[in-house]
């Protein structure tokens, strides 16, 4: 198997996690039975998010097992990891120095700190359009790590079969 394949398969293994992930947050809102609704929220979503109802998308008075600021987490994941893969950005974004990357995640992690701590100190309540978009642009820096780890995983992966003894 090649190297590319390997980081392929890997990358798609990623976004179906997290597709995964994802679709199941729709769960109340797709299945009938209220036991497995009940079951995803508190133990699989419930040790990553606080699923406060209001802050939640739904859909006919039914709310996602996830906030609106983990949904567009969860979604600026599998974006940015599509948006590696298949534009140059990635080759751009890798020829910068770490400082500049670090700029670059300080840049796409503002609106999300600050989005919390007005929030928090009670200055305004952000909508959860604001609560998505917010978490969706934190995770798109990110993801170029997670994609690069992932690239880095298939070269080990393929060297070690390949040439190891």
């Amino acid at each position: 198997m090649t190297e590319k394949k390997i980081n392929l398969y890997l990358n798609l293994f990623f976004s179906l996690i997290l597709g995964l992930w994802i679709t199941l947050s729709f769960t109340p809102m797709i299945s009938p039975n209220e036991i497995i609704s009940q079951l995803s929220a508190k133990y699989l979503y419930g040790l990553t998010c606080h699923q406060i109802s209001d802050r939640c998308f739904g859909f006919d008075g039914i709310s996602m097992l996830i906030c609106s600021r983990c949904f567009g987490i969860y979604t600026g994941l599998i974006a940015g990891i599509l948006l590696f893969s298949v534009s140059k950005i990635r080759s751009r974004f890798d020829g910068l120095m770490f400082s500049s990357q670090l700029i670059i995640l300080i840049l796409f992690a503002a609106p999300f700190c600050f989005d919390i701590i007005l929030s928090k100190s009670a200055m305004y309540n952000s909508g959860n359009a604001i609560r998505f978009v917010t978490g969706f642009f934190l995770t798109i820096p990110f993801s170029f790590f997670i994609k690069s780890s992932l690239t880095n995983l298939s070269k080990e992966i393929y060297y070690k079969t390949n040439y190891a003894k």
